[in-house]
């Protein structure tokens, strides 16, 4: 039973005047004359073949309808774009500029924030004040910017780091200025059981008729490396994102057994959402997941786990049995049946190990170096050789970047035959030295540590906030592996988005956290538990 609103005269009729002008034969042609006419234009300046003028065009035509877009409308576009538009583009279309959507998204996201930070604090205006994690956040991207111009980079090379190191800065701001309603994160946390689903026949695709389809081999031991990569972009012949894919879907698998523990998405699914996602894990040949999905298991259920040596023991079995069939898995379809050669598991993880051991390891085909040694070699030429203010700051964004189709090599990198840009590691402190390397882990330990404390505080009195920092918390600890793995929490745009999600989200929750003390904490929850689950 609603009880009926009268609205002032001059707001009935400006209404009934839209919905006149709406229906209207007079004005019906209007738009689609409008669309057709800047398509038109659009396609005659792409057929030049000008790939900037096109991003111009298209920047010019699209912009302004993105920047009067909902800052949630903004996010959930981001979240798509990331996962799952830009990568197949990619992927399946070839279209390798494609990974710049994501960021033009974030440049939008940029310029609107000082428009929604002023809407956010007119909603909230007893909420002032600089926070520990925006404070990491301000240094970390005040020292980017302020080794750009030490080094004096080169205006590309610039942007290009920028990419990297800033432009997520917009997605955790914006997050925190949205003003959007709790029902809103509960409808994205529910989109992660369908991006998994989507994963699936993808990955089958790719298995069966890329990676098995192909006879051109390559890698040490003439595997084909990382062409299973789901929706998360890369080359077919080249290889491209499976550790971001596989990061993903452990994530996604714990965040489906959260939903379904809290009551918010049938059984069905989260069966069909589990069982593709330890499906894609098989097919994507990631030897990483050994370490991924135990970790997130351990983070959600970190309770249960650490809550007598039993259920630790339990934990650690589950763990074993699982890295166990996942070895299993990968020998049948992955190291078996290679034709003339013979691959056998154990000789690979025999060269993987005796590779990163070796600190003076070094692939001329690939300019590959072990992880270790990346991070001695940089030691050797910048603390050894006595550079002190590239030893703090670095060379400047994106300089040690192997290639990049705007500008080339970073002005580090030409320096070098070996790649500089092994993990995460590397490069921040190539980039940004010591000090920005410093602040980078600081943000991610410093947002770990509070999702835990908010997930453990709010678990009784507010159970979705609560629930939202423990996939924070996942998704923090996951995308951490990549400091010392690899570099995909720099180039790879989901696994940007994560971190950068989780980031925000622990923003946010803090804020709720700050304006809904612990004794009307239930109460203030209450309402926005049962508008999410509505």
């Amino acid at each position: 039973m609603t009880q009926g609103v009268s609205l002032p005269g001059s707001v009935r009729r400006a209404l009934s005047g839209a919905r006149r002008s709406r229906s209207s034969p007079a004005n019906a042609w209007l738009l689609p004359l409008v669309m057709s006419l800047l398509a038109g234009f659009a396609g005659m300046v792409i057929a030049l073949g000008s790939l900037p003028l096109s991003m111009l065009v298209v920047a010019l035509i699209v912009g302004p309808a993105v920047l009067l877009m909902p800052a949630t409308g903004l996010i959930s576009l981001f979240l798509l774009m990331s996962t799952v538009i830009a990568g197949c583009m990619q992927y399946f279309l070839r279209i390798e500029q494609s990974h710049w959507l994501p960021a033009l998204l974030l440049i939008a996201m940029f310029v609107r924030l000082p428009v929604d930070a002023f809407r956010h604090s007119a909603r909230n205006p007893g909420l002032g004040g600089l926070s520990g994690l925006g404070l990491v956040l301000l240094v970390f991207g005040t020292l980017v910017i302020g080794s750009a111009l030490v080094n004096l980079s080169p205006p590309m090379q610039v942007l290009v780091g920028l990419k990297q190191y800033v432009f997520p800065l917009a997605l955790i701001a914006t997050i925190v200025f949205a003003g959007a309603k709790w029902g809103y994160w509960l409808r994205v946390w529910r989109m992660v059981p369908w991006l998994m689903l989507l994963q699936l026949p993808l990955c089958l695709y790719q298995y069966i008729f890329v990676e098995k389809g192909s006879a051109a081999s390559f890698g040490a031991l003439g595997i084909a490396w990382d062409r299973v990569v789901g929706s998360f972009g890369g080359n077919p012949e080249g290889g491209g994102s499976s550790g971001a894919l596989a990061m993903f879907l452990c994530f996604g698998l714990v965040a489906t057994l959260a939903l379904r523990r809290g009551g918010y998405i049938s059984g069905r699914l989260t069966w069909a959402a589990c069982v593709a996602a330890l499906a894609s894990v098989f097919l994507a040949e990631v030897k990483v997941v050994a370490v991924f999905l135990p970790l997130a298991l351990l983070v959600y259920y970190r309770r249960h786990v650490m809550r007598s040596v039993g259920s630790f023991l339990l934990w650690s079995l589950s763990s074993l049995l699982f890295v166990v069939a996942l070895l299993v898995a990968y020998q049948v379809l992955h190291y078996s049946d290679k034709g003339s050669r013979s691959i056998d598991l154990a000789a690979t993880f025999s060269y993987s190990t005796r590779a990163e051991k070796d600190i003076t390891m070094y692939n001329r085909q690939t300019g590959e170096m072990s992880r270790l040694g990346a991070l001695v070699t940089w030691g050797q030429e910048n603390v050894g050789a006595g550079k002190m203010v590239e030893t703090l700051i670095g060379y400047g964004p994106a300089a040690s970047k192997s290639f990049s189709s705007l500008f080339g090599q970073g002005a580090e990198a030409r320096k070098h035959p070996f790649q500089l840009q092994v993990s995460t590691a590397s490069a921040l402190l190539w980039d940004v030295g010591l000090l920005g390397t410093g602040c980078f882990a600081l943000l991610f330990a410093f947002g770990f540590v509070q999702a835990v404390r908010l997930a453990n505080r709010l678990a009784d009195s507010a159970p979705l906030q609560s629930g939202l920092m423990d996939m924070a918390a996942v998704a923090i600890a996951l995308t951490s592996v990549g400091l010392i793995y690899d570099a995909s929490s720099l180039f790879v745009a989901p696994v940007q988005m994560l971190s950068s999600w989780a980031i925000g989200l622990v923003a946010l929750v803090a804020a709720f956290a700050r304006q809904a003390p612990d004794s009307a904490a239930a109460a203030v929850s209450a309402g926005a538990f049962r508008s999410a689950k509505a």
